[in-house]
């Protein structure tokens, strides 16, 4: 009877001395503290490296996501999702990631899937608004895949079109360099791209019209018309304005009917001076 008392006594005090144990408990030697977890400086419990505290009384050290394992008995997370242990780490089950700390797995959004929380979404830059969508500096990918920053300057460096047009009008993204370029029908001036409009086409802002010689100060977009500068006349191609002589000038500034008459009053005047 002794016997069993003694036994009884020793299996009591032993189940209430491993309830007592948690980690951040005081201790002298590693075998005070819960399993995965050492006596820190002969003072304190703290899990092992891998390892974080768990459990209402924090009882219990369990495998962090990622962590090395020889099966998948040791992989523990705080929900009940079956994670696993692959090639020596301890992962979550298809269909979802681990969460920030590694304790638990959450379940996996994509790009317009539903979600809870910003950490529902799996794509990198995405964000949740109900569903998984991209952050507002970013914008999704042709294959609805990845959410690509959109570019906001001109050789900003890119992967899609869709990052250049955002913002720059007229542009694309180079395929060979990865830049943010102008389009072949659009010029590259103050900043911007602007739509290529030739002598006496249709134009909205001056920068549109252009010239073979790329002397754009000659030229300017006058009742919404490409056109040259007074002082200057297109080329017999119309491709380039060309300084004008002094005739074309005072027709330019007079019209042809007033020259005409002008130099019909110096005409008479030469005249009625020869007779004085």
């Amino acid at each position: 009877m002794e016997i069993v008392v003694l036994l009884l006594f020793l299996l009591i005090n032993g189940v209430i001395s491993e309830m007592s144990r948690y980690t951040s408990s005081k201790c002298r030697y590693d075998s005070d503290c819960v399993a995965n977890a050492f006596c820190k400086a002969n003072d304190t419990c703290i899990c092992k490296d891998g390892y974080l505290p768990f459990g209402r009384n924090l009882t219990t050290c369990i495998k962090v996501l990622g962590g090395y394992c020889h099966a998948s008995g040791e992989c523990k997370i705080k929900s009940d999702v079956g994670v696993y242990c692959n090639i020596g780490k301890c992962v979550c089950p298809f269909n979802y990631h681990p969460n920030e700390d590694g304790t638990d797995c959450l379940p996996s959004s994509s790009i317009g899937d539903p979600c809870h929380n910003d950490s529902d979404c799996v794509v990198l830059n995405s964000r949740c608004l109900s569903v998984c969508r991209c952050k507002v500096s970013h914008i999704l990918s042709y294959d609805s895949t990845r959410c690509l920053p959109i570019a906001d300057s001109f050789e900003s460096s890119c992967e899609e079109d869709g990052q250049c047009q955002e913002y720059l009008q007229n542009s694309i993204c180079n395929p060979v360099i990865h830049q943010c370029r102008c389009t072949a029908s659009s010029v590259y001036r103050d900043g911007a791209c602007w739509n290529v409009a030739e002598l006496g086409e249709h134009c909205k802002d001056p920068r549109e019209c252009v010239i073979q010689s790329k002397h754009f100060t000659a030229v300017r977009c006058l009742n919404e018309t490409c056109s040259c500068i007074p002082g200057f006349k297109p080329d017999f191609q119309k491709n380039n304005c060309i300084k004008s002589n002094s005739t074309t000038l005072l027709i330019e500034r007079f019209g042809l009917k007033s020259l005409l008459f002008i130099n019909f009053i110096i005409f008479i005047l030469n005249k009625y001076l020869l007779f004085i």
